[in-house]
C-alpha cells in the first residue's frame, strides 16, 4: 500500500540502491560518481529522496533549489512498483520541498515520448515551456526534451492546491 511508503533524504548510504534504479530506468544512467557528488554536497542546493517500501528502495528523486527556481532533475521508480502512485507522491513531496525552501517555479523536462509522464504532468497543471531539442543521447540516437514548469508556488491559491494534493497522495501534511 502507497501508507507503507516512506520518502526520506537520501544519503551515501542509499547509493547502491539509488545506481541499480537508475540503470534500470534510463537508458543512458547516470554514473555512480555523478549520485556520490551529489549526495555528498553539503549545501542545500541538492536535494535527494529514495521512497522505500517494506526497507527496499523503489523510487527515489533528485532537484537542485536555487534562488527563485527549483529544477526537478531526476525521478525514478521501480519497474515492478510503478502505476501505484509512488511517483506521484514522491513529485508531490518534491515540490513541497521546493516551496518550502522558497523557490517561486518548479522546472522539469521529460523525454518527448513519455507519455506517462506527460500525463501526471498535467495532472499536476505544468505549463509548456518549451522543447530542448536534441536533449537525450542514447548513442547514435536522440531525443528532444519537453520542459514545463509550475509558476507562482509560493501563492496562497497554489498553498490550498499543495495541500490537496498531498492529502490525496498521502503526504505528511
Amino acid at each position: 500500500m502507497l501508507e507503507d511508503v516512506v520518502i526520506e533524504r537520501a544519503t551515501l548510504a542509499h547509493l547502491d540502491a539509488i545506481v541499480e534504479l537508475e540503470r534500470e530506468c534510463f537508458p543512458t544512467p547516470w554514473t555512480r560518481n555523478a549520485f556520490a557528488r551529489e549526495l555528498a554536497r553539503r549545501d542545500d542546493v541538492a536535494v535527494y529522496v529514495t521512497a522505500s517500501a517494506g526497507g527496499e528502495t523503489v523510487g527515489y528523486a533528485g532537484m537542485w533549489v536555487t534562488p527563485g527556481e527549483a529544477h526537478l532533475c531526476t525521478i525514478a521508480v521501480a519497474s515492478p512498483d510503478r502505476r501505484r502512485g509512488i511517483g506521484e507522491r514522491i513529485l508531490v513531496h518534491m515540490i513541497d520541498e521546493a516551496v518550502r525552501r522558497g523557490a517561486e517555479r518548479f522546472v522539469l523536462e521529460y523525454r518527448a515520448s513519455n507519455v506517462a509522464a506527460q500525463q501526471l504532468y498535467a495532472k499536476y497543471g505544468f505549463r509548456r515551456l518549451g522543447i530542448r531539442q536534441n536533449y537525450y543521447r542514447d548513442g547514435p540516437a536522440t531525443e528532444d526534451a519537453i520542459v514545463v514548469s509550475l509558476d507562482d508556488i509560493q501563492e496562497p491559491e497554489f498553498a490550498a492546491r499543495l495541500y490537496q494534493w498531498k492529502e490525496a497522495v498521502g503526504e505528511p501534511l
